[in-house]
Formats: structure tokens, C-alpha cells, sequence
């Protein structure tokens, strides 16, 4: 994975910019101050996610935290990407 500013490859520790809609690399979190914590395991799922087919995806198995995780970053995401927040969201959980 790369960093959505300067595309320069994520080596440790890093954050996701909802605003951006990728990952920041250390040396680029000032681009977004709101950016949220991604795990190391948090960003290889996504990138196990890309790079598969929807039926190998389905097949992936993650630890409880990761998948919170995960659904706290596209929940966050999807607000601002929508201006809004999705009624349904309560209703999914």
C-alpha cells in the first residue's frame, strides 16, 4: 500500500484520512489531522480485500478488533463522503 499523498510505500505505523479516502504515511499525517489509527493488520486485510475476487474475500477471517476496526474507519469514511450518516448503520449493527 501506498500513501494517498505522496505515494510513497507504507512501512509502519500509519493512519486512514476518511477526508483523502486512503492511508497516510507518517510523514504526511499534518494533511489530515482527523486521520484515524489503522493497524498493521487492519491495512493487510483491506489489501487482501482489493486484490480478491468477492467470493475469496467472504472467505477472510479476522481477529474481533480488526473487524471493529475496520467498520469504525468506513463508518467514519462514509459520513463524510456522503455528508451524512446512514440511518441504517444503527440498524446493520
Amino acid at each position: 500500500d501506498a500513501c494517498v499523498h505522496c505515494q510513497k510505500e507504507i512501512t509502519s505505523k500509519s493512519k486512514f484520512s476518511t477526508r483523502l479516502g486512503g492511508i497516510l504515511c507518517k510523514n504526511c499525517l499534518s494533511f489530515d489531522r482527523n486521520a484515524k489509527a489503522a493497524s498493521m493488520g487492519s491495512l493487510a486485510s483491506v489489501d487482501y480485500i482489493e486484490k480478491s475476487s468477492f467470493a475469496e474475500a467472504l472467505k477472510l477471517q479476522m481477529s474481533p478488533s480488526i473487524a471493529a476496526e475496520l467498520a469504525t474507519i468506513l463508518a467514519s469514511f462514509l459520513d463524510v463522503h456522503l455528508d451524512k450518516q446512514i440511518k441504517s448503520r444503527k440498524f446493520l449493527h
